[in-house]
C-alpha cells in the first residue's frame, strides 16, 4: 500500500516539469528552480482545494482520493505533453561544469538530506506534539471522512491550521500506514534549500554561494531534527519563502506570466493555513512586496495586490469559517485558562507590549539559543547572564505577562550533576523540542553586521530590505507572543530565511587565501556539528545504545521507554474483548493508543467523551450523536490528574478495570463482556 501513498507525486512532478517548461520559454534563467517552487505551490492549492470539496460530502475516503490523484496525475501528465508541443524543448548551452569545492559542498548536502530521509522513514511520528494533536486530527479526519471539527479535549485539534495535516491525511490515507507522514516536513526542508539558492542567485551570487546557503539550512541544528517528524515549522517557512522568491525581484512581475500572477496570493494563503506563524514571519515580506508594486505601478497596483489578498483568502475561508462557527473568532480560541485557582492565563499572546517587556522577550528568545546545550556551565551561564541583565533593567525575568502559562526561564540541569545518557534527561539539548542553534545564530548576527556596515553589500539590490524583513520578523514575533522554552523550533522560519543573506556576506569577502579558508572552515565546522544532532537525537536517534533500530515500529513510537508499558498493557487489557467504539478522556498521546487498538481491532471507531470546552457542540452532529463506546480509556500525563474510579457517560456508568502510570481502562459496568 505504501506504493499507492506516492500517487500524488505524479501530479507534483509534471505540474513542476509543465511550469519548467513555462518558465524556460520566457526566458527565466532560473526556470528549474522557479518552476520547483511553482509547481509545489500549485499543487499544495490542488490539495487544499480537492479536501475541502471532499470533506463536504464527507467524501474523504481511499477510493475518493485514488480516483481525484489519478486523474489529476493524467491531467498534469497531459498538460505537459501538450505544454511540450507548444514550447519544444531548445538546445541549451552547457552549464559551468562543477568545481571540487562545489562537489564537496554538494556530497555534504545529500548525505544530510539523505540520513534525514531515511530517519523519516525509519521513524514513525512520535515528537510530543505529534502524539497530541498533529496525528491524532488526520485519524479522526480519515475515520469521520471530513474535516469538520469534533469533539475533542485537546483543542489545538481543532483550531490549529491544518495545512500540513491535509498532506499527511492524503499520504496516509493512501498507503495506509504513516509510513510516509514524516516526508512531509523532509520535502519542505529540501524546497527551503531550493529557495535559498534561487534567492542567492537573485542576489547577484553564483553557485557556490547558492550551495552553501542549502548547506545552512541543511546543518541547522533543529532543523536537522524537525526535518524528520511531523512538526509543521518547515512547511510554513517553505510557504514564506516561496511567497518571497515570488515577489522581491522587480523584473519578475514585469515578465511574469498568467500563473506566476496568482503565485504571491496562493503561496501566501498556503503559508497561513499550515502555521499562525506566519502571520509575523510573512508580514514585512508582504509590506515590501505591496510598497514595491505601488512604486512600480502606482493605481495599477491594486490588481495584483487585491488578487494576491482575494487567494490568500479563498484558501483560508473554509478554516476561518470552521473556527467562527465554533467559538466565534475565525482565528480559534485566543483567550485559555491553564489553572483557574491561580487564574493562570493560557494565551500565548503578550498581555503587555510595552517597549521593556519586548526588550524582556528579544533577549531571552534570543538566549534559548544559547541556554540549552549539553554543557550544564555554558547553560547555567547563559541563565545567570540574563537574569542579572533583567535585574539590571528592572524586569521580571519569569513575568507572566509575558511568559507562557507555568513556564520558568531556567537552565536544564544541575552544574553538580553530570549530563545523563536517559533519553528523557538528554531531550533538553538534542530533542526537536528545545534544541539550541548558537552556531547558526552567531554566523546571522555577523552577517547582519556586515550588511549594515559595509556599503557595497547595502548597496547590493534588495538585499538590505530583505535582510530588514527577515529581523523585522524575528522582533514581531519576540514582542507578540509569550516566552516559552520550546521558542527555538518556532524559529525555525528566522534562520532558513536568514540563510541567504548569511551566503551574500559570507561571500562578499574577497577572495583572497585567508577569506577562502575562512568560508571553507565555517562549511566544515557547520557540517561537522551537525553529525551528533543526526545520529543520536533523542526521538529518532539511529545509533548509540537508545537506536530506533533494533526496536519494532510500534515500539519507536515511545522515546521514553518507561511510556511504552502503560499503552502496551491497556493495549493487551482489550484485545480480546469486542471492541465497536473506543471513548476517550483526556487527550494526552491520544495517537499511539489508536495505532496499538486498530492492530486488534481495525474497525474501532474513537472520541473524545465528556469534553466541556467549545467543541462539546459537535455531538449534536449526526456522526457523533449515537456514539456508544464498547471501553473508555483515560489519559491523564501532563495534566497528572488522579486516574478517577468510574467515569459516567450518557447515563452509562464505566468501572476502572485496569490501571497503569497516566493510563485507565474503564468498561461498562453491570454489562455483560463481549468477547
Amino acid at each position: 500500500m505504501t506504493i499507492v501513498g506516492l500517487l500524488p507525486l505524479v501530479s507534483l512532478l509534471f505540474t513542476c516539469l509543465t511550469m519548467y517548461r513555462w518558465r524556460l520559454a520566457a526566458g527565466d534563467p532560473d526556470s528549474r528552480l522557479y518552476a520547483f517552487l511553482g509547481g509545489s505551490t500549485l499543487w499544495g492549492t490542488l490539495l487544499v482545494v480537492a479536501t475541502e470539496t471532499l470533506s463536504l460530502f464527507e467524501g474523504i475516503t481511499f477510493s475518493s482520493l485514488l480516483v481525484f490523484w489519478t486523474v489529476a496525475g493524467i491531467g498534469s501528465a497531459a498538460l505537459y505533453v501538450a505544454t511540450l508541443r507548444k514550447c519544444p524543448p531548445q538546445p541549451r548551452q552547457p552549464g559551468a561544469r562543477f568545481s571540487f569545492g562545489q562537489i564537496l559542498l554538494l556530497i555534504a548536502i545529500l548525505a544530510i538530506t539523505a540520513t534525514i530521509g531515511s530517519i523519516a522513514f525509519i521513524g514513525p511520528p512520535n515528537t510530543w506534539d505529534s502524539m497530541d494533536y498533529h496525528m491524532p486530527r488526520v485519524l479522526y479526519w480519515i475515520q469521520n471522512q471530513t474535516v469538520e471539527f469534533y469533539p475533542t479535549h485537546f483543542t489545538s485539534q481543532n483550531q490549529l491550521a491544518p495545512g500540513a495535516e491535509y498532506i499527511v491525511m492524503h499520504l496516509q490515507l493512501l498507503s495506509g500506514s504513516d509510513r510516509l507522514a514524516n516526508f512531509v516536513q523532509w520535502y519542505a526542508l529540501i524546497g527551503c534549500m531550493v529557495a535559498s539558492a534561487f534567492l542567492c542567485l537573485r542576489f547577484g551570487l553564483g553557485r557556490t554561494a547558492a550551495l552553501c546557503s542549502a548547506l545552512f539550512i541543511a546543518t541547522i541544528p533543529m532543523g536537522i531534527l524537525e526535518a524528520s517528524s511531523t512538526y509543521v515549522d518547515y512547511v510554513v517557512t517553505f510557504w514564506i519563502m516561496s511567497f518571497a522568491c515570488f515577489t522581491l525581484r522587480p523584473e519578475e512581475r514585469d515578465r511574469a506570466d498568467a500563473v506566476s500572477r496568482l503565485l504571491p496570493g496562493l503561496a501566501l494563503g498556503l503559508a497561513i493555513f499550515t502555521k499562525a506563524t506566519a502571520y509575523l514571519y510573512a508580514a514585512p515580506f508582504v509590506m515590501w512586496f505591496a510598497i514595491l508594486e505601488i512604486r512600480r505601478h502606482r493605481f495599477a497596483a491594486a490588481t495584483p495586490l487585491v488578487a494576491c489578498a482575494a487567494l490568500t483568502l479563498l484558501i483560508n475561508t473554509s478554516y476561518y469559517a470552521r473556527c467562527y462557527k465554533l467559538c466565534g473568532n475565525p482565528l480559534g480560541i485566543t483567550e485559555t485558562i491553564v489553572d483557574s485557582e491561580k487564574k493562570i492565563n493560557g494565551s500565548v499572546v503578550n498581555e503587555t507590549f510595552a517597549p521593556k517587556a519586548i526588550l524582556s522577550n528579544i533577549i531571552r528568545n534570543t538566549a534559548t539559543h544559547f541556554h540549552i546545550t549539553p554543557s550544564v556551565t555554558v547553560n547555567l551561564a547563559v541563565e545567570n547572564a540574563v537574569i542579572r541583565l533583567h535585574r539590571f533593567l528592572g524586569m521580571d525575568v519569569n513575568d507572566r505577562r509575558t511568559t507562557w502559562a507555568t513556564q520558568m526561564f531556567r537552565a536544564p540541569g544541575d552544574a553538580n550533576k553530570k549530563v545523563s545518557k536517559d533519553p528523557g534527561a538528554r531531550r533538553n539539548y538534542r530533542s526537536d523540542e528545545g534544541v539550541s542553534n548558537p552556531l547558526h545564530f552567531l554566523m546571522i548576527v555577523l552577517s547582519l553586521v556586515m550588511i549594515f556596515a559595509r556599503s557595497n553589500l547595502r548597496k547590493r539590490e534588495g538585499l538590505l530590505l530583505y535582510a530588514l524583513c527577515c529581523l523585522a520578523g524575528f522582533f514581531l514575533f519576540c514582542g507578540y507572543l509569550k516566552w516559552q522554552p520550546f521558542h527555538s523550533r518556532l524559529h525555525m522560519s528566522f534562520f532558513v530565511l536568514s540563510a541567504p543573506f548569511v551566503a551574500v556576506a559570507l561571500f562578499d569577502v574577497k577572495d583572497s587565501r585567508l577569506g577562502m579558508f575562512g568560508r571553507a572552515l565555517s562549511m566544515i565546522v557547520l557540517t561537522g556539528m551537525a553529525v551528533p544532532t543526526l545520529l543520536y537525537s533523542c526521538e529518532r536517534p539511529l545509533l548509540g545504545e537508545h537506536s530506533m533500530l533494533p526496536k519494532q515500529r510500534n515500539g519507536r513510537y515511545f522515546w521514553f521507554p518507561h511510556r511504552k508499558e502503560p499503552f502496551t498493557n491497556a493495549q493487551q487489557f482489550l484485545k480480546d474483548r469486542k471492541l465497536g467504539a473506543v471513548g476517550f478522556v483526556g487527550a494526552d498521546w491520544e495517537y499511539p493508543m489508536m495505532v496499538l487498538l486498530r492492530e486488534d481491532h481495525p474497525d474501532v471507531r474513537f472520541l473524545s467523551v465528556n469534553v466541556t470546552d467549545h467543541s462539546k457542540m459537535k455531538y449534536e452532529l449526526k456522526r457523533f450523536r449515537d456514539f456508544r463506546p464498547d471501553a473508555i480509556i483515560s489519559l491523564r500525563w501532563s495534566n497528572k490528574k488522579k486516574i478517577e474510579s468510574e467515569i459516567v457517560h450518557k447515563g452509562r456508568v464505566f468501572q476502572l478495570r485496569s490501571k497503569e502510570g497516566h493510563i485507565g481502562v474503564f468498561l461498562p459496568a453491570n454489562e455483560p463482556e463481549q468477547k
